[in-house]
């Protein structure tokens, strides 16, 4: 997946939407994306390409739209196995995942402005709900400072984003 030393941008936001049964539902979605090719490391140190077929291998699936209501309602829920996300007593997170042949953790750095009513709001959120709609690929063109995902219809069409339910846990 991505190595820990691998640089990343992220972007959280709240998630607003109906469910199956036209239920209303609010949710955490975050979305990362390596500023280099990532890369899946396996357990003997060896980098491959294999990102999104480690990806939908481990539950997540391929992003087919860009409407992030419909990716929430199709998005699968991803064994805790696989992936999960540890909020930190700072605002940050860990993002944790195993794999068959590797294993990866992503830090994501508290925000700039730990008293934001945004940050507190998504952490209440994820307390809430115990998930998050993790969106993950490349050429999203992420935007940390407005949670702006520019070019999420470009990366859709190449068949590079995927997404998946993950769990989380407070700390």
């Amino acid at each position: 997946m991505i190595p820990a030393h691998m640089s990343n941008l992220y972007s959280w936001r709240a998630l607003a939407y109906t469910d199956e049964h036209a239920r209303p539902v609010h949710a955490a979605m975050l979305a990362l994306e390596g500023e280099e090719g990532p890369a899946l490391v396996t357990k003997t140190g060896e980098q491959s390409n294999l990102w999104i077929a480690a990806m939908i291998d481990a539950g997540f699936a391929l992003v087919t739209t860009t409407n992030t209501a419909d990716i929430a309602r199709a998005a699968p829920t991803v064994p805790a196995v696989a992936a999960r996300i540890d909020l930190t007593a700072d605002h940050g997170a860990v993002l944790h995942g195993t794999f068959p042949d590797a294993t990866w953790t992503v830090r994501v750095h508290r925000a700039t402005n730990p008293h934001d009513p945004d940050t507190f709001a998504l952490r209440r959120l994820i307390t809430n709900t115990g998930r998050v709609l993790l969106l993950a690929g490349t050429g999203l063109g992420i935007n940390e400072h407005t949670w702006d995902i520019s070019t999420l219809t470009d990366a859709a069409l190449v068949g590079t984003p995927t997404a998946g339910w993950i769990t989380a846990h407070t700390r």
